[in-house]
């Protein structure tokens, strides 16, 4: 009997320890080879392509400084989609501080990196560092009314913390200048019709905004990374629109925003931009109509004000049409794609009308417009890309049919579509395409709400028959290795 006693407990010995053994290899291979899993119904905590791809090239350590309490409504949001930065590399390191219990260590780090606001997230990269602010991460909803406390509708960690990470590791600070002179968009404007949100968002980007007066101007300044024409209200002189030839042609960078412009008089008419020649030799026409698309157009505002959701492949607006965004077009022309006339040059559409548009050209009554037999048919082109994948030819071309696209009231007006195409045409035209924009994602509250039937039902499974039913199947085990 004693004989067996010691083969007994030297087969559990055993057992045990083969049990601890599985459980440390288990364990090693999982901390080694491991896997996440996202399950919310927005996707909140899964990385883009673009954002593992960046994540897994780091050569240099990204130190993280969370500066949020973690009652804060958005520090699960920042400390999981951080968790999954660490995930995709070892290069990032995350510091979470209180500023209740870690004061000292909070005031310290926020003086260190010289952050004014509270509430913020710090990237870090040797001597470079970076500080999002707790707004420039969430989209609030004040559907509430004025008495309600906002929600936050939306998170925007992914595309802000990376773009923070791609500016502490890039040394690239790219100027774009912005032309006046022809009436463009300025910042001041008014009803929000200056591009001031535009210009704030490169500056954040980490890019230097200055004015050019192209008048009298021998050639573009030649550290311009990008030139934008924001709107057009008198035209260019041939000299001016010679300058921009000129700049393409050495491997400029520009974003031509082309709204219709008309002139005033006894019967109203199309003007003169000054750059129909230029923009058909690098293959766009600028078509003297105004697009009507009564199918995309918004309630008692008339058929010139539109949604758009027609894209292409292209990559500034491929994820815009991945997650169906709509694009808000105020008052627009028509543009026309045609062959560029260096061939090594593609011209490529962007996004368009729907079928049903078409480009208006009698200006006497817009309130009542039809459709007429002269008239351009749907779809239109709103935006188009010039590019080209031969090596050496550098210049890169975008053209917009409304420059209200890009203006502050499109910006406060849409959930992010604009400001995401304005950002990616940016990126797109500086060689920046890691940085194009990723799509903010909707915080999804679903509560689970249980009648009172519900509630007795699931109290009786759950708290009295489960807890039953597993002592009904120990008692029967007991009593049968007893026999």
């Amino acid at each position: 009997m004693k004989r067996q006693n010691i083969l007994r407990s030297a087969n559990w010995g055993a057992f045990v320890a083969a049990l601890l053994g599985l459980f440390v290899i288990i364990n090693y291979l999982s901390y080694r080879h491991f896997e996440r899993f996202d399950w919310t119904g927005s996707e909140s905590y899964s990385l883009s392509p673009q954002t593992e791809k960046v994540l897994t090239g780091l050569k240099d350590d990204i130190e993280v400084s969370v500066l949020l309490p973690p009652g804060d409504e958005v520090f699960e949001n920042v400390d999981r989609l951080l968790q999954s930065f660490r995930a995709a590399s070892s290069k990032v390191k995350v510091e979470l501080l209180d500023p209740e219990k870690d004061r000292q260590l909070y005031e310290l780090t926020a003086k260190k990196y010289g952050v004014t606001t509270p509430q913020s997230v710090i990237f870090a990269c040797r001597d470079s560092s970076k500080w999002v602010e707790k707004d420039q991460m969430v989209e609030y909803d004040f559907s509430g009314g004025d008495y309600m406390q906002p929600k936050v509708s939306t998170f925007k960690g992914e595309s802000v913390f990376l773009n923070a990470i791609l500016e502490v590791t890039d040394p690239r600070r790219p100027k774009v200048y912005f032309t006046v002179g022809h009436g463009e968009r300025r910042d001041q404007d008014q009803n929000n019709t200056g591009v001031s949100l535009f210009k704030e968002r490169i500056r954040k980007e980490g890019g230097t905004v200055e004015e050019l007066q192209t008048l009298g101007l021998q050639e573009i300044p030649r550290d311009a990374s990008l030139v934008v024409v924001a709107g057009i209200q008198k035209a260019f002189s041939a000299e001016e629109s010679g300058l921009l030839d000129s700049y393409l042609s050495k491997g400029g960078r520009l974003l031509l925003l082309a709204d219709p412009v008309i002139e005033q008089g006894k019967e109203l008419k199309f003007g003169a931009t000054g750059l129909e020649g230029f923009c058909r030799k690098w293959g766009i026409e600028l078509q003297d109509t105004i697009v009507v698309d009564p199918k995309g157009a918004l309630p008692q505002m008339g058929a010139q004000t539109f949604f758009a959701v027609n894209y292409s492949q292209h990559k500034t607006v491929f994820d815009l049409a991945k997650n169906k965004y709509a694009l808000l077009f105020l008052l627009s022309r028509s543009l026309g794609k045609t062959a560029p006339q260096d061939k090594d040059y593609k011209a490529e559409e962007l996004v368009s009308t729907s079928p049903d548009a078409w480009g208006e050209t009698d200006l006497m009554d817009l309130r009542n417009v039809s459709r007429g037999a002269s008239d351009p048919q749907g779809p239109l082109p709103l935006a188009i890309a010039v590019g080209s994948e031969v090596k050496g030819k550098e210049a890169r071309m975008i053209v917009v049919s409304d420059s209200d696209a890009f203006s502050d009231i499109a910006f406060f007006s849409q959930a992010g579509a604009n400001y995401i195409f304005a950002m990616n045409a940016v990126h797109y035209l500086l060689s920046m395409e890691e940085r194009i924009a990723i799509p903010p994602k909707e915080i999804k509250e679903k509560p689970v709400v249980l009648t009172s039937n519900q509630l007795i039902t699931n109290f009786i499974i759950l708290v009295i028959l489960y807890p039953f039913l597993v002592g009904l199947a120990g008692m029967f085990v007991f009593f049968s290795r007893r026999r």
